[in-house]
């Protein structure tokens, strides 16, 4: 590539929040967030949308579930009476060796659900769980227990880890520190969410003594217990131990965070920091709540590494380890890279824990850097794994029987509600708690955290679904009015006074163009590429009242296997569709067949074809062997080649973007121009790959850029398979960002 006048890295940009610090200390500053989201109080969803629908299910069960079920393991281990209290199934049971888990979901759930609704009976409901295991905990010492061990097995399992003790082992040891990190997680969320200085007070208790057991083991006996296969799974207790320094500002916490940092393996930080993708095979849900951590780690530290790691790690997965509808194991652990129809019609996929998970670290990743790639995964999962956890035919939830999927398998010809005798092992997993249990109670309470977020004076939507703000600190509030998924229609309404620019995510899935009116003005903004962001009315003034009406138009569109072209899964613009089957081999679907049906239907090659949300006791395949895909699927938002280049800005701020452009250079190509954000400081060496909008490499191109440079140009003509979206990702010397770019027809 050629030197043209511009060149930088990232530009880092600070934005200080608040949070709640220990009375009489003030909170460590949260230096290294760009766009944070809302306060939980601020946000809430409309009724209507099958969001809220969900949510308000898990408010349900939250007001109808006794918590002292969730007190029965706890009190037996510290040696109190367990008279009136009941027990719950599966991996909560008395004698089940992860048990304590599900009491920290329980915890966790029942705050954000309370800071969402302000319902009194959650909050006692707090209350009386969190006196129930501090009674517990005073208790330790007595008891023969280290002084703030909170634990529903005691400490003997904690001791057989050290000393090797491995998952099926005698006695088997089952993730003891994944059980911590639900209980010390649940316990921060109760004093963040619902201001309990008592769970505080524990927490810190559970934090030192953490502390002090690990921090007396050698570097290769930590090493040892992180890489142990389950038995050394710990969730993500190092995000905890972070949550936990800045609520308090003791930065004890911070090393003991950095305890559980895994540096020896195949997946160890420093080789995800270097974009080493060792995934396959490895235990999804070992490792992705480990990637949010080390991105807290590096909130509290600034250490890049940790960044580039959960940036690299989050890549991969989205790129080359997922189903379409956001799923990203086969049985527990990450598939092979790009192999994708390979792992369809494996007996177990999907489990719920690491999509949810996923959707966790796309949205901290967010507002680190805020990438519209991010928001497009968190719409695909919850529109589709997650969502569907919670319509589970004939599924009564209640404290014992709880209504997530442990599996949501792609296999042809699958049932979701098939394990009605509670395999929890398949996709009914309703008669007991597994992880996926947990998850899922928690996973409905958080729909409302991805919709909104902003920097300084501006406001981003993020996500299509019907709700209200209240924006506290500049006295607006707005509202999205919308029956989206099933409209394409979305009004935004703001009331209050003042500068608020507006910035709106363009979904991966758009085809055509999206229209736009302000105060019922139509606005042409040019188009608008997918998978970015638009900003409306950068200089307003809002008086009083405004309101910015969207038309997204959804269209029918086929996305293809990465390791086999000729199958794919449908959608209907960000709603992942499953077609009615119970034919267990890959079936051939005719698109140009495809009719309109009553409402989110259709039937196309004899099969009628619903959104997967809304999947419940129906035979279900995803994947079909595609053929006659009519070109009105396909089409771009660019249709003219002589129209200017399209500009891409995927970063909110002005003259801080990086973006890239692709213009006609000859009859047989195009050139790219990419732009940065800042001129380079010295030379340095550029690489720009280029890839498809699936991630796969078309090519790579390398040069210098120089001091002073502003941009880097391709010196000749670039030819790529067609017309439609790109993703260059440019790394410049040790700096690295990605950006989409259009090339027209």
């Amino acid at each position: 590539m050629k030197s043209a006048r511009s060149l930088s890295a990232f530009a880092t940009v600070l934005c200080i929040v608040g949070s709640a610090g220990t009375a009489g200390q003030a909170a460590p500053e949260e230096k290294y967030v760009v766009v944070p989201f809302f306060p939980d109080s601020q946000v809430a969803l409309s009724t209507g949308s099958p969001w809220k629908v969900a949510e308000t299910r898990v408010s349900n069960a939250l007001n109808a579930m006794n918590v002292k079920n969730f007190l029965y393991n706890f009190r037996k281990t510290y040696g109190l009476s367990t008279s009136g209290y009941g027990t719950c199934g599966v991996w909560e049971a008395p004698d089940c060796n992860l048990r304590g888990h599900a009491t920290g979901h329980v915890l966790s759930a029942l705050a954000l659900n309370y800071a969402a609704t302000k319902n009194a009976a959650i909050k006692a409901k707090i209350r009386q769980l969190v006196d129930g295991l501090d009674t517990c905990q005073q208790l330790a010492a007595s008891k023969g227990m280290s002084e703030g061990c909170l634990s529903a097995f005691g400490e003997d399992l904690f001791t057989s880890l050290e000393n090797g003790g491995t998952y099926g082992g005698n006695p088997n040891v089952w993730a003891p520190w994944y059980s911590q990190h639900k209980i010390l997680a649940g316990l921060v969320d109760c004093y963040r969410h619902a201001g309990d200085t008592v769970a505080l007070r524990m927490a810190k208790a559970m934090g030192r003594w953490a502390y002090n057991r690990l921090s007396k083991l050698s570097k290769s006996t930590l090493q040892s217990m992180w890489t142990r296969y389950i038995a050394g799974e710990y969730g993500g207790y190092n995000e905890a131990a972070v949550e936990l320094y800045f609520v308090t500002g003791d930065t004890t916490f911070i090393r003991l965070a950095q305890l559980f940092d895994e540096t020896t393996s195949r997946i160890s930080l420093d080789k995800l920091a270097a974009d080493v993708d060792n995934l396959a095979g490895e235990h999804a849900n070992q490792l992705v709540p480990r990637i949010i951590g080390y991105l807290r780690e590096y909130d509290a530290t600034g250490t890049a590494a940790y960044l580039n790691a959960a940036a690299n790690f989050w890549d991969m997965v989205d790129l080359h380890h997922r189903f379409g509808f956001g799923g990203v194991s086969t049985a527990e652990s990450f598939m092979a890279k790009d192999a994708m129809y390979a792992n369809i019609q494996v007996a177990r996929s999907n489990e719920t824990c690491p999509t949810y998970n996923m959707v966790k670290l796309s949205r901290v990743l967010f507002y680190h850097n805020p990438q519209s790639k991010y928001m497009d995964y968190w719409e695909r999962a919850n529109s589709a794994q997650l969502l569907a956890n919670a319509n589970v035919a004939g599924a009564s939830p209640t404290a014992t029987q709880p209504f997530a999927c442990y599996m949501t398998n792609v296999k042809c010809g699958e049932s979701k509600a098939r394990s009605s005798s509670g395999d929890s092992y398949d996709m009914g997993g309703l008669y007991g708690y597994t992880c996926c249990d947990g998850t899922g109670l928690e996973s409905h309470v958080r729909y409302f955290r991805g919709v909104y977020a902003y920097s300084q004076d501006t406001l981003f939507i993020n996500q299509f679904i019907a709700s209200t703000l209240n924006w506290a600190k500049k006295a607006k509030k707005v509202e999205i009015v919308t029956n989206y998924p099933v409209s394409d229609t979305v009004t935004i309404k703001v009331n209050g006074e003042g500068t608020m620019p507006v910035r709106i995510r363009s979904p991966w899935w758009v085809r055509r163009p999206v229209l736009i009116w302000v105060d019922g003005v139509q606005r042409h903004i040019g188009r608008v590429p997918p998978s970015t962001y638009f900003t409306i009315d950068a200089t307003r003034g809002w008086k009083g009242s405004g309101e910015i009406r969207l038309v997204l138009p959804k269209t029918l569109r086929v996305e293809a296997c990465n390791d086999r072209p000729s199958t794919g899964q449908v959608f209907f613009g960000g709603l992942a569709l499953y077609g009615v089957t119970s034919n267990t081999s890959f079936q051939s679907l005719d698109c140009g067949t495809f009719k309109k049906g009553d409402g989110l239907t259709w039937t196309a090659s004899g099969f009628t074809f619903k959104p997967f949300y809304n999947v419940a006791a129906d035979n279900y395949s995803m994947y079909w062997n595609i053929s006659n895909v009519p070109s009105t699927w396909q089409d771009t938002v660019l249709d003219e080649v002589d129209d200017p280049p399209v500009s891409v800005d995927p970063a909110p701020f002005s003259g801080r973007s990086n973006a890239a452009t692709a213009y006609r250079a000859a009859s047989s190509g195009f050139r790219l121009l990419i732009r940065f954000s800042a001129a380079l400081p010295g030379e340095r060496p550029l690489h720009v790959r280029v890839c498809n909008a699936k991630g796969v490499k078309i090519m790579d191109l390398k040069g210098t850029a120089h001091k002073g440079d502003r941009s880097a140009e391709t010196g000749a003509s670039v030819t790529v398979p067609s017309a439609g979206l790109y993703i260059c990702i440019v790394s410049i010397g040790g700096d690295r960002f990605s950006t989409p770019v259009v090339v027209g027809r």
